[in-house]
């Protein structure tokens, strides 16, 4: 389960760009 993650990472990349 790796959702988390996923949205995890969506939103970091999201708040960096």
């Amino acid at each position: 389960m790796h959702w988390n993650n996923l949205l995890r990472i969506k939103h970091h990349i999201f708040i960096k760009k």
